[in-house]
Parts: C-alpha cells; structure tokens; sequence
C-alpha cells in the first residue's frame, strides 16, 4: 500500500484480506516505532490511529531529542549512557528531522548550577554519552556570556556552560517513521478507530473492531497479537495493566511561541526553576523562538489540552526573571500548544517505582506499553518487539529475526548519515533550482524531506500557475507531497502536523488557509457541507493556538511526579499469571 490520500478507500480494504502477526493501536511515536520495527523484521503489521498520526503527545512536545544530561544530576549513570549513545543513533537514521542545537546553561550566584560542578558534570557527561569532540561542552566567563545574550540578567550571572542537544519535529519525525515502515510492508491509517475487540472461545483477544472516521465504515481487523500503544489513553483500553497499589496521574506540558524580534535567539538556553525545579528551555527555530515546558497535573479532556492562562503567566515570569530586557507580555505570544502524558505512580507512597514505560500483557492476551519518550522509541520498540517475537514463536510457531532499526534510516533518512548530510543537501539545491525553486526555497525544502526531496522536486517540473491554484510554489509542493505520500486527510492536519506552520508561521498560514483548503475541496471534491466543516475545524485550531483557556488553579508537581515525567524508559515487562496458560 501507499500513503496517498486518493487510495485510501482501496488500501483500508486490505484490512479485510489480510490476518496480521501483529496489530497496533496508536500512531504516535511508540506505535510508529514498534511498527517498522516489526515490518522491517518481516511481519505483517497494521497500525491504526483514531485521529491524526501524532496527534497526541508525540506531535506536542518540547521536540528536543535529550541526550540524558538530567539524569547526571541524579546519578543515573546507565541512563545517561543509554540515552547518549541512543540519540547519536537517531540522528545518523534521520538527520533532516533532528538538528544540533548549542544550549546554554548560566550560572547565578546561589542557584542550582555551579561553574565547577556543572563543568565537571559535562566533562563526565561528554564521556558518559559518547559525546563528538566537536559537540564537547565549554565554559564561557561572565563578560562572554552576556556579549552572546547581553538580555540576560546580569546581576548574580558568573558565567555560563554550552553543550550540544539536538532538536527535532516531533510530528515530522512520527511520520517518517510511519512512512518507512509503510514502505517495509506495514498497513498503516490515520482516523481508523479501534473501537471494540473480538475474542475467540478462551477469551483472548483476536481481531479489533475498527472504524473508518472519514466514512464510518466498520472493518474486523484480525490478528495474532493485538498491542495497545494509544499514550495518555492507554490505559481506557486496559485498565488491567494498572498494577495494584499504582494510580494514572495526567500530566499537561504547555509552550509558548514567540518572533525573534520578539525574543532574539541564536543558542538555546536551559533553565532549571528555582521553585519546582522543572526543566524549561528556550529554543531557536527559524525565526521564531519557543518556551518550555510548564508542567502541571491535568484533568481535563485528552483529547483538548490547552494552554492556559496560568501557564501563560508561569512561563513569562520566568523568562522576564532570567532576561529582564525582553520585557515579555502575553501580547508577545504568537502561538502555543499543549501535550498530555500519563505516569502511573505508587498511590501508597510505598517507593515503588513508577510505570514510565511498560509492557503489560493481560489475561485477555492484549499486550499495552504505555507512554515512551522520543529518545528512547527505537529502544523501547526493540524491546517490545523482541517480546512480540517470543510470544509468536512459542504460540504460533512463527519465527521472525533480530531487529534492524539500528542502522535503518527513517523515510527521508538515505542522505549519507550525518557526516553526508551537508553534501546530499547541496547537490539537492542544485536539483531544485533546475525545478524552477530558488536556492533558499529548494535548500529549506531539501532540510525538511530528507531524501524523499526528489519526488518534491519532481512535482515543481510541471507545477503551472492554474494547477497551484494561488499557492506559492514551496507550499504547493508541500501539500501535493503531503496528500500523495503522508496520508493528509484534512486541512488542520497539513497546518499542524505536517508543516508545523500553526506554531512556528502562523502568519503564512493566515494568508494561505482559504487556498490551501479550496485545493484540498477540489482535491477530494468535497461538498459545501465538507469544506464548513473543515474550515470551522481550521479555524477552532488557530483560536486555540492563540487564545488561552481561563484557569486560575495551580497544581504543582510534587518531587517524585516531576522526577517521573522526566524519567527514562523503564525496561520492565509483567505479564498476567492467567496468560502463562495460554493453549498453544
């Protein structure tokens, strides 16, 4: 199958045909993951997503690929080398959704970083992580640090420490991933809900009742073993993977976007909050800068977290206490966005550790991981899908092999790795510019797809004037790629997940939102009834983006809550004694 919108109705009904060795439910990042990691193993897999693919947690994040620096605070050796040497593996298999990003530590008289010991901390880090020696952390005297950011506050500032994480598109980075397990044999749908399950005569899970969100067509999707990788909403699915003693906690993570006339930024800079010591950065991107994140407990729907009123205050608070010069308000926010993700904690208060990320197999035979993070996808997919292999192999008989995902490069990923990324980018100008796109207009492109570009460029050749339909080349290009080969169904999706320009060109998509869904009408030939909805849809995702929800309560993480949100993946599989007596 391919992810072209046109053939979807066409490729939905090889749900029909095909008995799968595995089905997922969930197309964020740990869905996606486990997904190629199985495809590329040789099974057959089907994926479902009820919504968008990454329209959870994993398109809302702080879309920072950590290399575990936090975790030396805490004298988590092990994780730091994990998480180190992890990132270094996602970036050589997709090197245009993740880029380094130099970030700056100050240091303040009293606060909790310290020139020594912070400088001693990255030292161990360097080694810990298996950091590049041109990545390695320096130390800058106070006089530099403000000759780099003269806003920040000077008073108590004794100077500052650089090392190197890496940024990334959370959404773009979820789809490639999707898009190369599709190319590796998977069955993967967006607005495909998993609504129900059918079960054989020993009451274990054998197919899922799906239903089609765009026609409300209902398909039986059969299967060996059926994995639930929904996120925050796992756990509505199996409330058995709870484990006695343990309680589902939500946890809101809110960001604000600003212009960099607004708040200038060339290095990312890393706070750690004097009062509930969460972590909150402040990232470049383009010409925008973004704050983040302010955490707190969350009850509301899943399905709508949004930035609130009081997260707007917390976050400008502290950004105008660590560079008074800005002079930040809420007129100076552009856009925002907030993620839901859920920790599972000890409700006792016993110190049992928390479930971060686990994979439950229940009597019924369903198995569930809940929430990962992106650092660690790859790692946890292979985990889980040695488990699934196991699993067949000792009840089906089926044998599958090891995975692969460690040098497999994501969809746009066959650039070289990152040593050859700056050289395929420039022959990619090249080609662009004989597509008739400008140097920067081919270059920003080629950043973004990776190697998939030719088939961008391959568009631009015969783009005429009446078939762009008053869309400016690139963005033209953007959306017939996107319906074509990333499965976009509505509107909202091509601003939000699949350019990001909700967040980060909120003014372009302004401008372009009435071209870009009259495309789409046509496209689809779309009654008038179809393009109201999906412009009032549009529309309610640009009034949430800029319009805070009135919340005057603040819920405080406490020490342990924090310490899980930030946490590690957790290694750890329990299975359900009841399952041990599976018939074979």
């Amino acid at each position: 199958m391919t992810l072209n919108a046109r053939d979807r109705r066409q490729n939905i009904q090889l749900l029909k045909q095909e008995h799968y060795d595995l089905i997922i439910m969930g197309g964020g990042i740990t869905g996606a993951g486990i997904a190629l990691d199985a495809a590329s193993r040789g099974m057959k897999v089907a994926l479902l997503e009820r919504e968008d693919f990454a329209s959870g947690a994993s398109g809302r994040s702080t879309k920072m690929i950590h290399g575990g620096l936090r975790y030396l605070k805490k004298f988590q050796i092990k994780n730091v080398m994990q998480t180190g040497k992890e990132r270094a593996t996602l970036y050589e298999n997709g090197p245009h959704v993740i880029r380094r990003e130099k970030m700056l530590i100050p240091f303040y008289r009293g606060g909790s970083f310290g020139r020594l010991t912070t400088s001693i901390g990255l030292k161990v880090y360097d080694y810990l992580a298996g950091v590049q020696k041109d990545e390695r952390r320096q130390i800058y005297r106070r006089e530099e640090v403000l000759k780099k950011i003269p806003q920040l506050k000077a008073e108590g500032l004794r100077g500052a420490a650089e090392y190197v994480e890496y940024r990334t598109d959370d959404a773009r980075l979820t789809l490639e991933i999707i898009k190369r397990a599709v190319e590796m044999g998977a069955h993967c749908f967006n607005y495909l809900e998993a609504q129900s399950f059918n079960y054989d005569p020993h009451g274990y899970v054998e197919a899922v009742v799906a239903k089609d969100r765009m026609t409300q067509n209902t398909y039986l999707v059969e299967g060996d073993i059926v994995l639930n990788a929904t996120g925050a909403w796992a756990y509505d699915f199996s409330p058995e993977a709870i484990v006695d003693g343990m309680e589902v906690r939500y946890i809101k993570g809110a960001h604000l976007v600003f212009d960099q006339k607004d708040f200038p930024l060339e290095d990312a800079l890393f706070f750690d909050t004097e009062d509930n010591k969460q972590m909150v950065c402040a990232i470049p991107r383009g010409d925008k800068t973004y704050v983040g994140v302010s955490s707190s407990l969350y009850e509301g729907k899943l399905e709508t977290p949004a930035v609130s009123t009081t997260d707007q205050a917390r976050l400008l608070t502290l950004i105008n206490q660590f560079l008074p010069a800005l002079n930040l308000t809420t007129e100076s926010i552009e856009s925002s966005w907030a993620g839901v993700t859920s920790i599972v904690i000890d409700k006792h208060n016993t110190g049992k550790k928390g479930q971060k990320s686990l994979l439950k197999i229940t009597g019924d035979g369903l198995v569930t991981v809940t929430t990962g993070k992106l650092t660690g996808y790859r790692e946890l997919a292979e985990s889980v899908v040695d488990e699934i292999v196991a699993k067949l192999g000792s009840e089906k008989g089926k044998t599958f092999g090891a995975c692969q995902t460690m040098t497999l490069p994501i969809s746009g990923g066959d650039v070289g790795g990152s040593e050859g990324f700056a050289q395929f980018i420039e022959k990619a100008v090249e080609a662009g510019i004989a597509a008739n796109l400008t140097e920067e207009e081919a270059r920003q492109l080629a950043l973004i797809y990776g190697s998939n570009i030719d088939l961008l460029f391959n568009i631009a050749k015969t783009a005429s004037p009446e078939e762009m339909q008053g869309l400016p080349l690139p963005l033209y290009l953007q959306l017939r790629y996107a319906l074509e080969s990333e499965s976009l169904l509505r509107p909202s999706d091509f601003f939000i997940r699949r350019t990001g320009m909700l967040y980060f060109d909120i003014a372009q998509m302004m401008q372009y939102q009435v071209e870009v869904v009259r495309f789409m009408a046509r496209y689809f030939s779309w009654s008038i009834e179809q393009i109201k909805h999906y412009n009032s849809e549009l529309e309610m995702a640009l009034y949430q983006a800029t319009h805070p929800v009135e919340d005057d309560r603040v819920v405080k993480l406490t020490q342990k809550e924090q310490d899980l949100a930030a946490a590690p993946v957790i290694e750890e599989v329990v299975e359900d004694p009841v399952n041990q007596d599976r018939e074979k």
